[in-house]
């Protein structure tokens, strides 16, 4: 009778750590960003200096990097330059076309790569960005937190200059 009582003992204490790693696995789970929460636009600016280009009119603008994910694992990024006071975009400089997928909190882009003249680094037209790169991978860590969508790099080697993160608003 004594075996009986040690075994029903261990059964429950083996139920008891069951649940407690069930509850575990389950609160680590909410913490992977949720595929559908990336769906919509996103964007980093950057504020510049019309000096800096001389053929601007002395007004404000921005630099913005914009990625936009739809519902059917697509997205397309671009960089480009905006007049601040009527919203209108000068040029573009970038356009990325491709497709991404989720694992956890790891982003893969599978994207081809559009640019403007790389000699003269000026904005152009989006229809006059010509094909750079094709089939372009690219992995990183992202999170999202609230309306705040985060690329998170791998540190770089001592010799290669890199960004850390890039934190993005929803628009």
């Amino acid at each position: 009778m004594n075996v009986t009582f040690k075994n029903l003992v261990m059964k429950k204490l083996f139920a008891i750590i069951g649940i407690f790693i069930f509850l575990s696995c389950t609160v680590d789970d909410e913490n992977v960003p949720k595929t559908e929460n990336i769906i919509g636009t996103w964007e980093k600016t950057y504020e510049i200096n019309a000096e800096d280009f001389p053929d601007l009119e002395e007004e404000s603008y921005e630099y913005v990097l914009q990625y936009k994910f739809s519902e059917k694992n697509k997205f397309e990024s671009y960089s480009f330059l905006r007049n601040i006071p009527n919203d209108s975009i000068v040029g573009y400089n970038s356009r990325d076309i491709g497709n991404y997928s989720t694992e956890e909190d790891v982003m893969k882009l599978l994207y081809n790569k559009y640019n403007s003249n790389q000699e003269t680094l000026e904005f152009q037209d989006l229809d006059e960005l010509i094909l750079f790169k094709e089939n372009v991978e690219w992995n990183f860590d992202f999170s999202i937190n609230n309306d705040e969508l985060v690329f998170d790099f791998d540190p770089c080697g001592p010799a290669e200059l890199c960004l850390a993160d890039l934190k993005f608003k929803r628009v």
